[in-house]
């Protein structure tokens, strides 16, 4: 029904934030928070006031994707550029929307993984793609598992990568041991202020402080 935002004492609920109830992603930095829906509704809040505008890009029907498609997901860089993946790839810089892909290739069927400073993951079938911020430099990783979501601290980067949490620092990547887990799906991870990482799974629920 809205959007709800934590102040350290209590929950408050923004319903003028969202156009649907069918919001799908958020980020937030700086001040600013973002959402978008699955019909195209971008809502900005600024200022203590929220603004929604319908976002108009190129060769994205959000009616007729929004069945076929994968719900659109939204990623900040540190640079403050805004990321959209909804049938292809889409950078915001503050006043114009860009498609970004690979040289001579398209993004229609990929998924966002997250943001971790300076790049932007996601997954495109069994490869793992990242792209930094200017939307220039790309690298690939073939991958077998399912990636949820990334975090990095001091040059490390984790993936939530099925059951498992694959960790590389620099050259590859090996997979962190889970003592006393067992089989579950962790589907999201992140580092804390004191550099130590959490991991969030699921069938059945639990977190996990990782290291």
């Amino acid at each position: 029904e809205g959007v709800l935002r934590w102040n350290g004492r209590g929950w408050r609920c923004y319903r003028e934030a969202v156009a649907s109830r069918d919001a799908s992603s958020i980020v937030a930095a700086g001040g600013h928070v973002w959402v978008i829906d699955l019909w195209g509704n971008l809502s900005e809040f600024v200022g203590e006031r929220w603004t929604i505008r319908k976002l108009d890009l190129p060769g994205v029907n959000w009616r007729e994707d929004r069945e076929k498609a994968p719900w659109p997901e939204l990623a900040r860089t540190a640079d403050g550029a805004l990321w959209l993946v909804r049938c292809g790839m889409w950078r915001f810089d503050g006043a114009h929307w860009t498609a970004i892909a690979p040289p001579g290739q398209s993004l229609r069927e990929v998924r966002m993984v997250g943001a971790t400073g300076d790049r932007v993951w996601l997954q495109e079938g069994k490869t793992l793609r990242s792209v930094s911020a200017d939307g220039k430099a790309w690298n690939a990783f073939p991958m077998e598992d399912d990636i949820h979501a990334v975090a990095s601290a001091d040059g490390h980067i984790w993936l939530a990568a099925g059951e498992r949490i694959l960790e590389s620092h620099g050259a590859g990547w090996r997979p962190l041991e889970l003592a006393g887990v067992g089989r579950r799906m962790i589907v999201s991870i992140d580092v804390g202020p004191d550099g130590r990482l959490w991991a969030a799974g699921t069938f059945p629920r639990i977190l996990i402080l990782v290291g």
